[in-house]
């Protein structure tokens, strides 16, 4: 199974994350449709953690959805929702877990555990769910931009990477956007854990120096904005770990695969593998969806990334990527994961194996006609 968001970035800590799901067709059900907002506290970390329960066309079921957007986790399918009231009871796929609650008499309040496998540990963690019912806001505006002759500031598009270990190294994004009050906003991507547009708690900038914070994770980076206004360069901070790390400015927001990778395959040769290959894997019942992207670079050699629909729209690119015209092979060494295919002769499918953590699935893919 995929490691998810979730359980990596956890990893992460310690060494120094949509579709639809039906639920049951009680009417009671229905009490449970809204939004649902809580936050988990795991040792001196903590996270959000949310739930959306809408109704399906049908007005028969519901569909149930998390977020995590401390850990880059949105519109992740949950496996069911089970109510008989008061209890109220979600399984989750990615990560794999189970919130078990008790509804309030106003039904207000969840108050549950949340136990998944993949925290270490294994103890249950508590999570109050409170509804939401504030009508949802539109993202405020923000530029990350300079008007002609206004100075220059961290606003803008930066990638760097952070040595969180031994072989562990993180390529990240960083996008900085200014409001119209003239503060800051920052929303990251962690492209080797799949995480994507992950908020930072603060961001502020002064007198050339800049600090952003991510309490979800206990890390924080403060640099020096260069004269120039194109390098960020400082610590890393995190459990007591400091990096010195450098992220450099983008003239587009940063990108999991290098630039100059084409994804379009030649239309008369079925063996050219380049494109977009969706499919899953089964495991205890559950059902992960991905999609894997295969590019090409100019000087011929290959790249590739993961998308696991089933925890959110991140994109983990491979460490490795090597075809010879039939047979492809794909590693991700931050999962200890490998998938090995073949494709088939009119070049439609890909059937092969999904290895990770000494077990294997088979995996077949079918070309999809985008990302």
């Amino acid at each position: 199974m995929i490691k998810p968001v979730l359980a990596a970035l956890l990893a992460v800590t310690v060494l120094s994350r949509g579709g639809v799901v039906l639920a049951a067709a009680a009417d009671s059900t229905f009490d449970l449709v809204g939004r649902w907002e809580g936050q988990i506290e795991f040792g001196k970390m903590s996270f959000k953690m949310g739930f959306r329960v809408a109704p399906l066309k049908d007005n028969r079921r519901v569909a149930v959805t998390m977020n995590m957007p401390d850990q880059g986790g949105r519109d992740m399918p949950c496996s069911a929702i089970l109510y008989n009231p008061p209890d109220v009871r979600i399984e989750t796929d990615q990560p794999p877990g189970v919130i078990n609650g008790k509804i309030n008499a106003d039904r207000t309040v969840i108050d549950a555990t949340f136990s998944s496998p993949e925290i270490p540990g294994g103890k249950p963690m508590k999570l109050v769910l409170k509804r939401n019912t504030e009508p949802e806001k539109p993202e405020p505006k923000k530029t990350y931009d300079f008007a002609p002759g206004e100075a220059t500031d961290i606003r803008g598009y930066w990638k760097g990477a952070v040595e969180f270990g031994p072989g562990m190294m993180i390529h990240m994004g960083l996008k900085v956007g200014r409001l119209p009050d003239g503060s800051f906003v920052t929303r990251m991507d962690a492209f080797d854990f799949g995480g994507s547009d992950i908020p930072a708690a603060s961001t502020s900038f002064k007198d050339g120096l800049a600090r952003f914070e991510w309490q979800g994770f206990q890390s924080v980076f403060e640099a020096r904005l260069d004269a120039a206004g194109t390098v960020l360069a400082g610590k890393w901070k995190q459990r007591g770990a400091d990096k010195d790390v450098s992220f450099a400015r983008l003239d587009k927001p940063a990108t999991a695969l290098p630039e100059g990778v084409s994804f379009d395959p030649d239309k008369g040769s079925p063996r050219d593998i380049r494109g977009h290959w969706e499919g899953g894997i089964s495991e205890n019942g559950r059902q992960t969806k991905m999609l894997i992207n295969i590019g090409q670079l100019p000087d011929k050699t290959y790249a590739g990334s993961l998308v696991n629909r089933s925890q959110g729209p991140g994109e983990a690119p491979a460490a490795a990527v090597t075809y010879d015209g039939k047979d492809l092979k794909m590693e991700w060494k931050l999962f200890n994961a490998t998938f090995k295919g073949s494709l088939a002769q009119d070049g439609t499918r890909l059937e092969g194996t999904w290895e990770q953590g000494g077990g294997a699935k088979p995996m077949s893919l079918r070309r999809a006609a985008s990302n």
